[in-house]
């Protein structure tokens, strides 16, 4: 068993745990039973959450998703920029910025 086929059989009992359900017999646990707690059951499931993303990321946590356009401005933008110095409120900033 290699480690991503380890992850998903972990995610899988981890989700079988959270939604009340013994993963080995697949019976439902009683009302009363440790893992029926809802802080249980919502910690399981965020390391559920947490397996997905390295599953999804092929087993590299330090792999994100990175949806950011990164800033750029060509020299014609730049020659074009006017910067007026004065003081300014916050609020007010926005408006005043002109490209």
């Amino acid at each position: 068993m290699n480690e991503n086929e380890k992850l998903l059989k972990a995610k899988s009992y981890l989700d079988k745990l959270a939604n009340g359900i013994n993963p080995i017999t697949n019976e439902l646990a009683s009302e009363n039973d440790t893992i029926n707690n809802i802080h249980i059951s919502r910690c399981l499931f965020y390391v559920s959450d947490v397996l997905r993303n390295l599953i999804e990321n092929n087993n590299n946590p330090q792999k994100k998703k990175n949806s950011k356009i990164p800033f750029s401005v060509t020299p014609q933008q730049l020659a074009d920029y006017f910067l007026m110095i004065t003081q300014l409120q916050l609020p007010k900033l926005p408006k005043s910025l002109t490209v």
